[in-house]
């Protein structure tokens, strides 16, 4: 919804960082690749899962030197999005954003407001699926 805004640096950081949130479960889902396809359209950049090189770690301390806080507010929302849409929130992705939270010196509460808000637009979102298309 909200990448368009990043710079390409951003970006780049931000679509490594999902390919490994994808991924830390151990599982990478239907629901995740086509998560990622819609992250390559939002962002307007070329990725390619296999160019991923650093890790997770790495890639929350860059995004927490180039972003400010309204851009890291905008990676924790996308980021949570991309957690929920295979519909588990494994004990990994949690313990990610906890530590995520806390190096880009942001409120847990914020994850947990992203992830009620979230979880309520997919409701929401099936239920308008439900009347729509029958």
């Amino acid at each position: 919804m909200y990448l368009a805004t990043l710079s390409l640096e951003q970006k780049q950081l931000f679509m490594e960082f999902a390919y490994r949130l994808a991924c830390i479960d151990g599982e990478y889902s239907n629901m995740e690749v086509m998560t990622m396809d819609v992250y390559r359209q939002e962002t307007g950049i070329e990725f390619d899962e296999n160019s991923v090189t650093r890790s997770a770690d790495e890639i929350i301390s860059r995004l927490a030197e180039v972003c400010d806080a309204r851009e890291l507010r905008i990676i924790v929302f996308e980021m949570m999005g991309l957690a929920l849409t295979d519909g588990k929130y494994d004990e990994k992705e949690k313990r990610l954003f906890s530590d995520m939270m806390v190096r880009f010196g942001l409120d847990a509460g914020f994850a947990n407001d992203c992830k009620k808000v979230l979880e309520d637009y997919f409701v929401l979102q099936n239920r308008i699926n439900e009347i729509v298309l029958g």
